[in-house]
This record gives C-alpha cells, sequence and structure tokens, in this order.
C-alpha cells in the first residue's frame, strides 16, 4: 500500500505538515505525488477558514506518474504512430491501453463502486493533508499523453459565497502557491521545473 494512506505515518509538505504538535519528530515521513500536493495546497487556505464543504475535481496526470516505464512506453507508442509502424492500437504493457495520442479516464484498478484505486488514494492523501477526514471529495483521475506534469479541474463548493478578491487574499498569504495572472494558463508542461503549485482560471462556479 502507498505511505502516503499510512495514518501511523505523518505527511510531510510544507506548509501542511499533519504531526499534531507536542509529539516527538518521527522516524519517517511520507511526501505525497505530485497531484495530490498540488491540489492539497491550493484547497488548503479554505479549509483552514473553515469554508470547504465539498470538493469535485478532474486530474490530468502525465505519462512520469507511472514511472519512467511509463515515460518509455509514451514515447515508444508515439514514435510508432509517427512513424506508422503499427495499423493497429500498440500493445500497452503500463497503462490500460496505449496512451500515445490518446487519454485514459482510468488511473489504477477499478473497485466494485466503479471508483479506481487511486482515486480512493488521492481521496485520503487530500482528507489526510486538508485534516478533513469526513470532508466529501469525489474524483476522475485521467492519464493524458504528456511526459510530465500534471492538471486538475477543480471545484469546490464553500460555505458561503467568495469572490475573486478574496480568493486571491487568501492565496497570496499561503506559501507554496503561485496565482496566476489572467493572461497565463496553468498548463502541465508550465509546472515542469517548479515547486509551487500554480493557479489560474479562476472562476465562481454557476452558468448564465
Amino acid at each position: 500500500g502507498s505511505l502516503e494512506s499510512d495514518p501511523e505515518i505523518p505527511l510531510w509538505l510544507p506548509p501542511l505538515w499533519t504531526l499534531p504538535e507536542g509529539l516527538p519528530r518521527p522516524r519517517f515521513v511520507a511526501v505525497p505525488r505530485g497531484i495530490a500536493a498540488g491540489v492539497a495546497l491550493a484547497l488548503a487556505p479554505f479549509g483552514a477558514a473553515g469554508l470547504l464543504r465539498r470538493v469535485t475535481g478532474v486530474t490530468l496526470e502525465s505519462a512520469s506518474g507511472a514511472g519512467i516505464a511509463g515515460v518509455g512506453e509514451l514515447t515508444d507508442h508515439t514514435v510508432q504512430v509517427l512513424n506508422r509502424m503499427s495499423g493497429e492500437r500498440s500493445e500497452s504493457e503500463v497503462f490500460p491501453q496505449s496512451l500515445a495520442f490518446d487519454c485514459l479516464p482510468q488511473i489504477g484498478t477499478l473497485e466494485p463502486d466503479g471508483e479506481t484505486s487511486e482515486e480512493l488514494r488521492l481521496r485520503s492523501v487530500l482528507r489526510r493533508l486538508l485534516r478533513a477526514p469526513e470532508l466529501p471529495i469525489e474524483l476522475t483521475r485521467v492519464r493524458i499523453p504528456t511526459l510530465g506534469g500534471s492538471l486538475a479541474a477543480v471545484h469546490a463548493e464553500l460555505a458561503r459565497p467568495v469572490d475573486a478578491d478574496e480568493a486571491a487574499r487568501l492565496w497570496k498569504e499561503q506559501s507554496g502557491i503561485a496565482l496566476l495572472g489572467d493572461d497565463e494558463l496553468p498548463t502541465p508542461r508550465g509546472s515542469l521545473g517548479h515547486d509551487d503549485a500554480a493557479v489560474g482560471r479562476v472562476r465562481a462556479a454557476g452558468g448564465r
């Protein structure tokens, strides 16, 4: 199982340190992986203000989330398609099927209720990082044909209306967040080489 989900092992994510005050420093800590860290950092200011009521999200995650084998398979299959070396779908050993020029809405193994093992794991890790064990979180994790970086589209239901200015203030008061301007897009490629979670395309919910 993942160390991130082990309740006996504290999670370490500056500035979200989950070890209760007054306890001795643990011998081991777990560091949450990229998408969990980014989503948790973006949601944390609202959780700390007691505003979070429900979270729904879709993650778009690169081949590197499956390790070097995933990156190698995507690279090989992409070359095959570009060179037209194979008229049929390339056989996949890492992903449920070939990721080249495609998106796969399944990360992890399917569970009886239709969620995947990795969606359940991410929910558990986010609840731990946000110190909200009962927070309703619905996630769909999608593998996309990029080599590195990840993106998440997250809808947070809050306890009261929060306008863009207040949201920006909450994010700016917390380290680990890069709030992008209106002319900047958060992208997987743009996240490479940066430690901060980039937040952009912020808007209130509701159609017109």
